[in-house]
């Protein structure tokens, strides 16, 4: 509702919901390439599919790590990171099979894992190292309804431009598989 509210105190509270909310949606256009975006761990857009290291019962996925992080030695060579769901990550950490080092979790030979919001519980996925550029917030009125009078709902967006890339030699995945 503007009623009271300054122009810029709008656009602020787009921004705000904008940076509560990135993280996860950024997670899960790579997870699935839902945005028509490449790279991403689905295979989606004419993008590779990762190679496969086998499927695993999700008590036993320490053992998709294991075969993620051999697959990730023997085909680019370096440290890798290993991506998997907060679900998944809690319960690997509680197992003792994961560990957090200072504001890092990592796996037992020191893998750099990333828990995602946006990510599915259903899979572990092994990447080169990874990197990513984020823009500034830009906020701006949807077309022709800046202020909806029959609403009284003032309408903004706030976006940003994303890079997310890494060497495609390498990337693996293991299913998780419930009984």
């Amino acid at each position: 509702n503007p009623v009271g509210l300054a122009p810029q105190e709008s656009q602020n509270r787009a921004a705000q919901h904008l940076t509560t909310r990135e993280e996860a949606r950024v997670e899960k256009a790579l997870w699935t390439g839902d945005l028509g975006n490449v790279p991403n761990f689905a295979g989606a857009n004419g993008y590779a599919a990762p190679a496969n290291a086998g499927s695993f019962p999700i008590a036993e996925a320490w053992n998709a790590v294991a075969a993620i992080e051999q697959e990730i030695a023997e085909t680019y060579g370096s440290v890798g990171v290993i991506h998997m769901s907060r679900e998944v990550a809690t319960m690997l950490t509680k197992l003792g099979k994961l560990e957090v080092k200072g504001t890092r979790l990592q796996t037992p030979l020191q893998t750099p894992v990333v828990a995602g919001t946006g990510y599915g519980s259903d899979k572990i996925v092994g990447t080169p190292a990874i990197f990513g550029y984020r823009g500034a917030i830009n906020t701006y009125a949807t077309p022709g309804a800046l202020l909806e009078r029959g609403q009284n709902t003032l309408h903004l967006v706030a976006d940003r431009d994303y890079l997310i890339a890494f060497d495609p030699c390498g990337v693996v995945s293991a299913t998780l598989t419930t009984p």
